[in-house]
């Protein structure tokens, strides 16, 4: 640390500075004129002056402020190598697990299209297997028996019914008859007014048409029949009700009977179940209860809509997803799962259940189970179509039925997975490596060293990646000959004979390792799974709490807070000698002030005295006679 400022320290350097400034000060002598003071008197820079005298005892400060930048840039430093080693660690840590390096693969040959695809674990052996799909898993569905919604009637009005999805507006809507002769189409407009039911409308119909078409409600639809034998059309574009949308006719093609495509009656899932024209629910329910597999949802039919109870056994968990379609006012109840496993439902408090239809047997449509035979041998079958262990080590997913007969499994080593692996490895061993030389060189042409230059803990990370990279032990750690290091594997740091100072970087011959894994993938695969394992290690202890980089970081942070510290204390102690400074100089001017005014007063009693002699000389004296 350097030496704290003394408030009385000074130097050549600060006292020509302040000559100068003085003598830029001072008064003239050709004019006479007196000292032209910047204050209220004395007119000096007093500011320029007071810095001229604290400059040279800010130079420690200065240098503590150099010391802490470079101490800022070897933490940046360590943090970053930090960074790196981490990347190292989980690279290695990778490469030490079999499944990096004898990773397998399963294929499937056969028919045209895909059947199925399937997974291996790495000490699964390769062979191959025969897999006959005779039929996939299914999920169960419950489904209502019949359209939810109260069915319409010809009384109903139109306009306000809640049993229609949306009310039917007033205008027209257009009937076309096919004359039978001429087979020309006449279109006939029809008119809605607010307030008409659906009998009046269809009465309408078959006045306009003069008998040609009449109409009927018919169960929870609306028929329109052709009473001159020819097909009837419906609708035109310059309709202003929205009847034929409604009642589902719109689009239809021509026939000489037309019915509504769906329900025209229908539940509304969005308001409280009371008003929701759900047919046959006892209102009034404030506290009703179902069961969905033996999990109780509460709703309140006032409050609570049909969407709202529905998303509630959804989120419940029950394992079922429950929705209602509008188009064919149904609700349906589907398992989350798939085989043939029945999903329960049942009332509790109320009636909400058998009034969606699906209490009934005929709403339950049970799943299947998944059905195969591997090697020929008697069928298996599975709730799932993903079979775990359909050979030993094997997971397979059906995804069709083999029509064309079995199909092929093969289960393969795949190299592409171990060759990543390494290939990752060596990308952050390089970047270590790298990262290290750079921060230890010594530029001879610009002298400028490394910021980690002679760092020992730096020395020691990299002799422990390369003690643990480079074994030459590798028969006593129980390696298989010739697999006892990893140039073995198409590692190295270049070809025998390479320049010094070229083959610090770890290279990798991929076509190398894939041959010694083919040869011989135990063997490789333990070789990577000491070297990388123990590597893996080393690293972890290099970068976890407490380790070398760890302590190096906290010291370097306590480095510079130390630094900061005394910085701060110093400028305080410059602080307190510029405001002594200015106090001083201020006192200077004060007394300035004085000595002028003192000076004005004895010259204006001078001016006077002068004057009353002047006077006293030029009084006449008289004489006696």
């Amino acid at each position: 640390m350097s030496t704290p400022v003394s408030g009385s320290s000074s130097t050549p350097s600060s006292q020509a500075t302040l000559s100068a400034l003085l003598a830029q000060s001072a008064p003239s002598a050709s004019t006479g004129a007196p000292i032209s003071f910047g204050g209220l008197v004395s007119g000096l820079n007093t500011q320029a002056i007071i810095q001229a005298l604290l400059t040279a005892d800010q130079a420690p400060i200065v240098q503590l402020q150099s010391e802490q930048a470079r101490e800022q840039a070897k933490l940046s430093a360590w943090q970053d190598l930090n960074t790196k080693l981490g990347a190292l660690q989980a690279a290695a840590d990778t490469l030490g697990l079999q499944g990096s390096v004898s990773a397998k693969q399963v294929s499937f040959a056969g028919p045209s299209g895909t059947f199925a695809s399937g997974t291996a674990s790495p000490n699964t052996p390769t062979g191959s297997f025969q897999l006959q799909i005779d039929q996939l898993a299914t999920a169960t569905q419950v489904k209502s028996t019949a359209g939810v919604g109260a069915a319409i009637l010809g009384t109903d009005v139109m306009s306000t019914n809640s049993k229609l999805s949306t009310p039917v507006t007033s205008g027209t809507f257009t009937v076309g008859v096919t004359d039978p002769v001429s087979h020309l189409v006449t279109n006939h407009q029809i008119s809605i007014t607010t307030g008409e039911d659906f009998n009046t409308v269809l009465a309408d119909v078959n006045t306009q048409t003069s008998g040609a078409v009449s109409g009927s409600v018919v169960g929870n639809t609306i028929q329109l029949t052709s009473n001159n034998g020819q097909p009837i059309t419906l609708g035109s574009s310059g309709d202003s009700s929205n009847f034929l949308s409604v009642v589902k006719l719109l689009g239809q093609p021509s026939a000489t009977t037309m019915t509504s495509s769906g329900p025209v009656g229908v539940a509304n899932p969005n308001v409280a179940l009371d008003q929701g024209n759900i047919n046959g629910f006892t209102t009034g329910t404030t506290n009703g209860t179902l069961a969905v597999n033996g999990v109780t949802i509460n709703y309140n039919s006032t409050t609570d809509s049909l969407n709202t109870v529905l998303n509630r056994i959804n989120a419940s968990a029950a394992g079922v997803t429950a929705t209602y379609d509008p188009v064919s006012d149904t609700v349906t109840v589907a398992s989350a799962g798939t085989g043939n496993v029945d999903i329960s439902l049942a009332d509790g408090t109320g009636n909400l259940l058998s009034s969606l239809n699906v209490t009934a047997a005929g709403a339950h449509h049970l799943g299947q189970s998944a059905k195969y035979e591997v090697n020929g041998g008697t069928a298996q079958y599975s709730l799932s179509n993903t079979v775990n262990n359909l050979v030993p080590g094997v997971n397979v997913t059906l995804q069709s039925v083999t029509t064309g007969g079995p199909i092929t499994g093969s289960i393969s080593l795949n190299n592409t997975v171990g060759t990543s692996a390494v290939q990752a490895f060596v990308t952050a061993y390089n970047s270590v490596v790298d990262t290290i030389t750079q921060d230890t060189a010594f530029d001879t042409n610009t002298k400028v060293a490394g910021i980690f230059l002679g760092d020992p803990t730096v020395t020691s990370i990299q002799q422990q990646l390369d003690q643990g990279l480079f074994i030459s032990n590798g028969v006593s750690q129980g390696l298989t000959p010739p697999y006892t290091d990893i140039s073995t594997i198409g590692l190295s740091t270049g070809p025998v004979g390479s320049q010094p100072g070229t083959t610090t970087d770890l290279q990798f011959d991929a076509s190398t390792f894939q041959a010694a894994l083919s040869a011989n993938p135990s063997a490789v695969t333990n070789l990577a799974n000491t070297v990388f394992g123990q590597l893996s290690k080393t690293t972890l202890s290099i970068v976890q709490p407490f380790g070398l980089v760890d302590s190096a970081i906290q010291g370097e942070t306590q480095q510079i807070t130390d630094f900061q510290n005394e910085i701060f204390a110093q400028n305080l102690i410059l602080q307190q000698q510029q405001a002594l400074l200015t106090t001083e100089f201020s006192n200077l001017d004060t007394a300035l002030a004085n000595l002028q005014s003192q000076s004005a007063a004895g010259a204006s009693v001078l001016a006077s005295l002068a004057a009353q002699t002047t006077t006293t000389s030029t009084t006449p004296t008289s004489t006696s006679a």
